[in-house]
């Protein structure tokens, strides 16, 4: 009886930890730290190769004049070649991203927190001016949807498991 309670409990570990890797380590967490002059909805899309954008590859956090810090997951950053940010989803909101980090176990973090970084996104489409600084970059849209690129292909990995075991010792 004992043995089989051990054995069943045992199983629902190890499956739980397996749902653990497959659907929250093999995802990406972004962390925004960001301001807003008025509500709107912060997004970023992601396309794998030769994929499209799409609202199905989406993560989306909703953006307020209170707050400054955001997280929220997107997909596997080891299979994703472009990422869309689209800082607001209204005419007059001003989003100004001080940090925009990408954050996943095995892959080196991606960072954009001063000009250099910041200057490596693309505008799309829907941008009226970005003001770049050592405070981060300022996006003043000049309709309803402002899109920017960032190419993410190729993204380093790290040896996370190597790392874990060290920290163990």
């Amino acid at each position: 009886m004992f043995w089989d309670k051990f054995f069943i409990t045992s199983l629902v570990g190890l499956f739980l930890s397996l749902l653990y890797i497959l659907f929250i380590q093999q995802t990406a967490v972004v962390e925004i730290e960001a301001t807003t002059s008025s509500k709107t909805a912060f997004k970023i899309y992601w396309a794998e190769a030769g994929g499209q954008f799409s609202e199905q590859n989406a993560g989306k956090r909703y953006l307020n004049p209170t707050t400054d810090s955001y997280r929220f997951r997107i997909g596997n950053i080891g299979s994703i070649d472009l990422l869309r940010i689209d800082p607001s989803d209204r005419h007059l909101a001003r989003v100004k991203i001080h940090r925009l980090i990408i954050r996943q176990q095995g892959y080196v973090p991606i960072v954009l927190d001063d000009p250099e970084d910041f200057k490596k996104l693309k505008v799309i489409d829907g941008v009226k001016s970005l003001d770049i600084n050592n405070d981060g970059l300022t996006v003043i849209p000049d309709g309803e949807d402002p899109k920017l690129q960032l190419v993410v292909s190729g993204v380093t990995k790290e040896p996370w498991l190597l790392k874990a075991i060290l920290r163990l010792l």
